[in-house]
């Protein structure tokens, strides 16, 4: 099926280029099929296949994998068993599940007599350069048209961000120009069955944000909970105290960029990881889970 310009594929390709450096068209049409051969730029991310992520488990495991085989073979050589593979990210899903996203990426990872890093955090200027090497080992990756469910097979996202093959961000994209809007439609689809919950990759705690995003506004949810998910805006505001939304660009390209410009760069994510969220578990006699919350201040230090 072909798309036209001002279908929502076209705002797909657009933030895809922006990250990646080319489309999914692009390198189809250049025959570029060899996924492990990317070496991409320190600022661009890796380009996902939808076929490499586990449903269940909701990892990209060929990320991963790619990310900890480069990183910490020397801890994956202690494993003692015939399947390092299948029981190792069975144990890094599971403590997902149970601890969140954010733990997970924070905190070292023990099983049988290893102890594994799933993410490098970013050094501050005055760390040694070996730290810097180590973070720029980080595998961003973004994933178009991702597949995701268990339950109705066959149904897609628009795009999942990841770092080391676990996913951050999901993101629903809309068109005005084919009269569909992220305050609506995008809330809307989040809130239907269709983006059922129970699904491993949206179940709570799994990511940090789901985004409904449209040339103009992005808004955003923690935890989905069908038709109770509350969303937020993550929008700019007019200048002066004007009001709400997103000011017109004097280039003329979607008022929506920043997204893509600043809060999705590398450097932007990964301060958001170690600085912005966190799980907030409510009064300790109940120890109720509670949304993550994205501090405020983000918006202000990166969207100014």
């Amino acid at each position: 099926m072909k798309y036209s310009e001002t279908d929502e594929r076209a705002f797909e390709k657009h933030i895809e280029k922006a990250l990646i450096g080319t489309t999914r068209e692009e390198r189809e049409e250049a025959g570029l099929t060899d996924v492990d051969a990317q070496k991409p730029g320190c600022d661009q991310y890796y380009w996902g296949l939808p076929k490499d992520f586990n449903k269940r488990l909701a990892l990209d495991e060929r990320r991963l994998w790619s990310f900890l085989e480069q990183t910490q073979q020397d801890e994956l050589n202690k494993y003692i068993g015939s399947d390092l593979k299948a029981e190792l990210s069975k144990k890094i899903s599971k403590d997902i599940e149970i601890f969140g996203v954010i733990h997970v990426l924070k905190h070292p990872l023990e099983f049988q007599d290893m102890k594994l890093s799933l993410f490098y955090p970013k050094p501050s200027a005055a760390d040694s350069n070996a730290s810097w090497e180590k973070y720029r080992q980080n595998q961003f990756s973004l994933t178009r048209q991702q597949t995701f469910s268990i339950f109705h097979p066959g149904k897609e996202l628009d795009m999942v961000l990841y770092v080391n093959g676990i996913p951050l961000f999901t993101f629903e994209l809309k068109n005005p120009w084919t009269n569909q809007t992220a305050r609506k439609d995008g809330q809307e689809q989040y809130r239907s069955a269709k983006r059922d919950p129970r699904e491993t990759l949206l179940n709570f705690g799994r990511c940090l944000a789901h985004f409904t995003m449209d040339k103009d506004e992005v808004f955003f949810t923690t935890k989905l909970a069908l038709d109770k998910t509350y969303f937020m805006p993550f929008n700019q505001g007019l200048p002066d105290g004007q009001g709400a939304g997103n000011p017109v660009r004097i280039d003329g390209g979607y008022k929506v960029a920043y997204m893509w410009e600043r809060i999705l760069q590398k450097d932007t994510v990964a301060d958001i990881i170690m600085n912005y969220v966190f799980f907030d578990y409510g009064e300790s006699k109940t120890q109720k889970k509670v949304a993550h919350i994205i501090n405020s201040s983000l918006k202000f230090q990166y969207m100014a």
